[in-house]
Formats: C-alpha cells, sequence, structure tokens
C-alpha cells in the first residue's frame, strides 16, 4: 500500500524513481486481478442472464 504522501508525491509528478517503479510494478499487479476478477464477474452474469431468458421461453 501506498502511504498518502507517497500518493501526494506521484500525483505532483515529483515521485522518486524507486516510487515510480513501485507504483508500475503494483499497477501491473491490480490490473490482472481486476481482469481476472471481471472476468469471472461477466461469466456469472451471462449464464444468469442465459438462465432467465430459458426460464421465460418456457413460461
Amino acid at each position: 500500500a501506498f502511504t498518502a504522501e507517497e500518493l501526494r508525491s506521484l500525483n505532483q509528478g515529483a515521485d522518486s524513481p524507486a516510487l515510480g517503479n513501485r507504483f508500475r510494478s503494483r499497477n501491473t499487479q491490480v490490473s490482472v486481478d481486476m481482469k481476472a476478477r471481471s472476468s469471472e464477474l461477466l461469466g456469472q452474469f451471462v449464464s444468469r442472464a442465459l438462465s432467465n431468458a430459458e426460464a421465460a421461453l418456457r413460461r
């Protein structure tokens, strides 16, 4: 996690190279995690939508 001071430094563009590298590394990790989670949620949503459509057709 980043401190408030580190985030302010990143926002102002006054960050050290080490802090910038740490941010880029974490950003990559967060992106991968978000993609995995969103794919799972999309799969659940599509599955539920198809089940609801199938149930509606049976009525």
